[in-house]
């Protein structure tokens, strides 16, 4: 059991600004300290734990955790919830501010007071009885790689509206003819987070046309940390099923790999990737291209044009966002039900004022037609068509990072815009935002 990570979660929680916001403003923002200063001092702690395998120390240390992160999370979706309110103007305030569960400011600062109270004081048995037995702070907690993103290969297939020309694209690209005659092709698909580069991936990955072309299929998550040794250390267990890897040893690594790599032609995709650095990746390639069979290819996606330049051996493909009437196919999909009811004919007219907000992001047209499923009152609809809450996504070039960041905060908002929104998903919700399942 590995709770560091989660751990570093909850620190992080209790010292974000939205957090610190609400608690300076209900006055509980002592308690908020308190409890930073709690779980840094568990940080400290648990890596001991963890080496001794103490596992009834590590689950209460679990629960606690689990216990802090609910907490936060309903500070920031406090926060969260009053921020999107004042930004609403006029009538459509009124008409939003009924989606939301009013919460009193003394019911809530008491409730809140009382949940953060006993966190505190479940977090003070456990450190005071973890140095009654002598579980003294070894240090600073080891470096720990945060997986800010993890996605696989499947996909269903039918799930997916508006790709089949991108992947057919692609797919002719990769098994070209020619390509027989290169040793590794690198081709990187590019555009901003929530367009589908990870969908388009899927679906190139799984094509079954693909499938017979090459012989090895490798497929591993990149995300921010763009290290050898840890991208060495997922091919060679995904290419080993799951074997062991446990060596951090790079001559050892890279001979295992050539092993592996050596005469396939196999198909590669680096999902996620941020690293902009041509030293990293040189070093990568290196081991990659060497030994490899004619007419192997890496796919990469990328936000970052900088670094599909730096590993592209192919013309980019810079995903398109949906057309029109795609977007709505897609909404559509996901705000209504199959069993059609009269009412949502004026509800289908407003939907597709809806989708064109969304301005042909997959991401964020799944998000809020989703939560548009449990909404069937036209004033409901009204409010968030009405709403500016979409549109700073109208002026964003789609291959700038400063347009993920809004396509994050204008879904988050969209979907705080739920009476029976539970605080406590607010830790999934906020995944969703930031590992964009199967959306980049």
């Amino acid at each position: 059991m590995f709770l560091s990570p989660l751990i570093s979660v909850a620190v992080k929680k209790a010292a974000d600004s939205l957090t610190e916001q609400v608690c300076r403003m209900r006055g509980l923002d002592k308690n908020r300290r308190k409890l930073h200063r709690q779980l840094l001092a568990i940080q400290q702690k648990i890596a001991h734990a963890e080496e001794q395998g103490e596992d009834w120390w590590l689950k209460e240390l679990e629960a606690a955790a689990h216990a802090a992160v609910d907490v936060l999370d309903e500070f920031q979706y406090e926060a969260l919830r009053r921020n999107a309110i004042s930004q609403q103007p006029g009538s459509s305030a009124k008409a939003i501010k009924s989606f939301f569960t009013h919460e009193n400011p003394v019911i809530f600062r008491y409730n809140m007071s009382n949940k953060l109270a006993k966190v505190l004081e479940k977090i003070d048995e456990i450190v005071t009885e973890m140095n009654k037995f002598n579980f003294a702070a070894c240090g600073p907690a080891p470096s720990i790689r945060c997986i800010e993103r993890e996605t696989q290969s499947f996909i269903m297939e039918s799930e997916v509206i508006g790709r089949d020309g991108e992947k057919e694209m692609i797919v002719c690209e990769i098994m070209d003819p020619q390509r027989k005659k290169d040793n590794i092709s690198v081709i990187a698909i590019v555009g901003m987070g929530g367009l589908g580069k990870t969908t388009l991936a899927q679906l190139v990955y799984n094509d079954e046309r693909v499938k017979t072309h090459f012989e090895l299929f490798l497929w591993v998550c990149v995300s921010s940390d763009f290290d050898t040794v840890n991208i060495s250390k997922s091919i060679l267990e995904v290419a080993t099923d799951g074997g062991d890897v446990s060596t951090s040893n790079k001559e050892v690594l890279q001979r295992r790999l050539r092993e592996i790599l050596d005469m396939k032609r196999y198909l590669l995709v680096l999902d996620d990737v941020w690293n902009e650095e041509s030293d990293k990746w040189d070093e990568l390639r290196m081991i990659l291209f060497s030994g490899a069979s004619s007419g192997s290819v890496i796919i990469v996606t990328t936000r970052s044009k900088r670094a599909a330049s730096i590993m592209e051996t192919l013309p980019s493909h810079d995903l398109a966002s949906l057309t029109d009437e795609d977007s709505w196919r897609l909404f559509e999909k996901r705000a209504f039900c199959a069993e059609v009811k009269e009412q949502q004919d004026e509800l289908r007219t407003i939907g597709k004022s809806i989708a064109r907000k969304c301005v042909g992001l997959p991401l964020a047209l799944k998000a809020i037609g989703g939560m548009m499923r449990t909404k069937a009152e036209v004033h409901d609809w009204r409010a968030i068509s009405e709403s500016n809450i979409l549109d700073g996504l109208k002026s964003t070039d789609p291959l700038e990072e400063k347009s993920s960041s809004l396509l994050k905060s204008c879904s988050l908002r969209a979907l705080q815009f739920r009476p029976d929104y539970p605080p406590k998903e607010l830790g999934y919700m906020k995944h969703i935002r930031n590992e964009e399942h199967g959306q980049p």
